[in-house]
């Protein structure tokens, strides 16, 4: 298991291979935990319930999450590409990837990954297979369980390598629900100043996906962890963290569309409406490697300079090549004779 790529993410992250036994052995103590970066957890900051809510989905963002993985992991290391498909091939790295499905669903599909992927596409407006509505299963789920079954036939069929891509889908997609609940719990805690809970459950929520970040950018997943780690202040600068998380959806492999926004009602929370992935793209092309925040408007301000100044040089490009085509272009050359 130390070998698996989305594993050795999370041990360099922490510091730790029992990383996610260590976040819940120290919620239930009320004890400190370091990680590797340097970011204290005091659990003992918290009562009863932030302790609670640290353990309970700490048990499964942190520790069934992985076990999820490494069954996947081990079906693919596992996989024998020189049978023969249909004649006893890989029946038994399939039956791996069968139990990787079934830690992700759950035996009840109430308490699991599967349920939380189902309860935050209602906060988000990201259920159906488009992703646009806001009953029934998440878009998530639908596209991940059309990646369990693909990954399944590869294996019977022997096709070893192609599985491995599978696997890279199945690791993305399984985020999203992570990240919006990171998000969800740093705008109750930061815009509308809900209590313990509500920090406890942004922090574990983050703490699940923040190596992920980190192995895109350490400075993104640092204003991230600086407002959502364990304090006896509960300020979180939303709009900080939203803006962190949103510049590394590329390298995380996921979208805008995945996430969506947070609604109230019918409608979406101030400040927290679906992000563009085209504006996104946009801005980052134009060479805003700087993250945008608040704190910082002259970044915000060079960053949206570059993008208008690209935008209008690509526009003018295209009128250029519409003038040619149209027999008409902007600049003619002219041959003159030279006497």
């Amino acid at each position: 298991m130390r070998t698996w790529t989305e594993y050795q993410k999370f041990q360099k992250y922490w510091g730790d291979y029992d990383f996610g036994d260590k976040w819940v052995q120290n919620a239930l103590a009320g004890t400190k935990y370091r990680s590797q970066t340097g970011k204290e957890y005091d659990f003992g900051l918290y009562g009863d319930e932030g302790r609670k809510e640290a353990v309970k989905k700490g048990t499964v963002f942190m520790n069934v999450y992985q076990y999820v993985l490494h069954e996947f992991e081990d079906a693919i290391a596992d996989c024998n590409s020189d049978c023969v498909a249909g004649v006893d091939c890989n029946e038994e790295q399939v039956h791996a990837w069968d139990e990787g499905v079934a830690f992700y669903t759950g035996s009840l599909e109430e308490k699991l990954l599967y349920k939380l992927a189902n309860k935050r596409c209602q906060n988000y407006k990201t259920c159906g297979p488009r992703g646009s509505e806001q009953l029934g299963n998440s878009k998530v789920n639908y596209e991940l369980f059309n990646e369990f079954l693909s990954g399944r036939d590869l294996l019977l069929a022997g096709e070893c390598g192609p599985t491995r891509a599978i696997l890279q889908r199945i690791t993305e997609l399984m985020a999203v629900p992570l990240v919006q609940g990171a998000l969800r719990y740093a705008y109750k805690v930061g815009e509308l100043k809900e209590g313990e809970k509500e920090q406890a459950e942004g922090t574990v929520f983050m703490a699940s996906v923040i190596p992920r970040v980190h192995d895109c950018d350490a400075g993104a997943a640092e204003i991230i962890a600086d407002n959502m780690a364990i304090r006896e202040d509960s300020s979180t600068d939303f709009a900080a963290v939203k803006a962190a998380f949103e510049s590394q959806y590329e390298c995380m492999g996921i979208k805008c569309t995945d996430v969506g926004g947070l609604l109230q009602g019918t409608n979406y929370y101030p400040d927290f409406q679906p992000c563009d992935d085209n504006e996104r793209m946009g801005i980052m092309a134009a060479g805003a490697s700087t993250v945008i925040t608040k704190s910082n408007p002259i970044g915000t301000i060079i960053g949206i300079v570059f993008a208008v100044v690209a935008v209008c040089a690509i526009a003018f490009i295209l009128f250029m090549r519409k003038k040619e085509k149209e027999g008409a272009p902007i600049f003619v050359t002219k041959v003159v004779d030279v006497q």
